[in-house]
Protein backbone atom coordinates (compact mmCIF):
# COMPACT_ATOMS: atom_id res chain seq x y z
CA UNK A 1 0.00 0.00 0.00
CA UNK A 2 1.31 3.43 -0.93
CA UNK A 3 0.25 6.68 0.70
CA UNK A 4 1.31 10.19 -0.26
CA UNK A 5 1.74 12.71 2.53
CA UNK A 6 3.22 16.13 3.22
CA UNK A 7 6.22 16.80 5.45
CA UNK A 8 5.05 19.08 8.28
CA UNK A 9 8.21 19.21 10.43
CA UNK A 10 11.88 18.27 10.34
CA UNK A 11 13.98 17.50 13.43
CA UNK A 12 17.50 16.35 12.54
CA UNK A 13 17.13 13.19 10.45
CA UNK A 14 13.49 12.66 11.51
CA UNK A 15 10.54 13.99 9.54
CA UNK A 16 6.88 14.16 10.46
CA UNK A 17 4.51 13.36 7.59
CA UNK A 18 0.80 14.17 7.57
CA UNK A 19 -1.56 12.14 5.41
CA UNK A 20 -4.87 13.50 4.14
CA UNK A 21 -7.94 11.47 4.96
CA UNK A 22 -9.25 9.71 1.81
CA UNK A 23 -12.74 10.64 0.68
CA UNK A 24 -13.72 6.98 1.03
CA UNK A 25 -13.45 7.16 4.82
CA UNK A 26 -15.14 10.54 5.23
CA UNK A 27 -18.24 8.97 6.78
CA UNK A 28 -16.30 6.74 9.20
CA UNK A 29 -15.76 9.37 11.89
CA UNK A 30 -12.79 7.53 13.43
CA UNK A 31 -10.50 10.47 12.68
CA UNK A 32 -12.84 13.01 14.25
CA UNK A 33 -15.57 15.02 12.60
CA UNK A 34 -14.41 17.89 10.45
CA UNK A 35 -10.72 17.01 10.55
CA UNK A 36 -8.88 16.85 7.23
CA UNK A 37 -6.01 14.71 8.43
CA UNK A 38 -6.16 11.22 9.75
CA UNK A 39 -2.58 10.17 10.36
CA UNK A 40 0.74 11.73 11.24
CA UNK A 41 3.82 9.54 11.05
CA UNK A 42 7.39 10.21 12.19
CA UNK A 43 10.14 8.57 10.13
CA UNK A 44 13.87 8.72 9.59
CA UNK A 45 14.38 10.41 6.20
CA UNK A 46 15.75 13.50 4.48
CA UNK A 47 13.15 16.00 3.28
CA UNK A 48 12.05 19.61 3.75
CA UNK A 49 8.82 20.99 5.20
CA UNK A 50 6.20 21.09 2.45
CA UNK A 51 7.72 18.24 0.43
CA UNK A 52 5.36 15.49 -0.72
CA UNK A 53 6.61 12.02 0.14
CA UNK A 54 5.39 8.53 -0.70
CA UNK A 55 5.41 5.94 2.08
CA UNK A 56 5.02 2.29 1.14
CA UNK A 57 3.92 -0.48 3.50
CA UNK A 58 4.29 -4.09 2.31
CA UNK A 59 0.92 -5.80 1.77
CA UNK A 60 1.41 -8.28 4.63
CA UNK A 61 1.99 -5.39 7.01
CA UNK A 62 -1.23 -3.67 5.93
CA UNK A 63 -3.26 -6.59 7.27
CA UNK A 64 -1.29 -6.60 10.54
CA UNK A 65 -1.67 -2.85 10.98
CA UNK A 66 -5.41 -3.03 10.26
CA UNK A 67 -5.86 -5.84 12.76
CA UNK A 68 -4.03 -3.86 15.45
CA UNK A 69 -5.92 -0.67 14.68
CA UNK A 70 -9.30 -2.34 15.03
CA UNK A 71 -8.74 -4.98 17.72
CA UNK A 72 -6.55 -3.20 20.27
CA UNK A 73 -9.24 -0.58 21.09
CA UNK A 74 -11.69 -3.42 21.79
CA UNK A 75 -9.54 -4.64 24.66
Amino acid sequence: MRKTGTVVSVRGDMIEVRFERPEACAKCGACGEGRKTCTTLTLRAQAQVGDEVVVELPEGRVAQASMLAYTVPLF
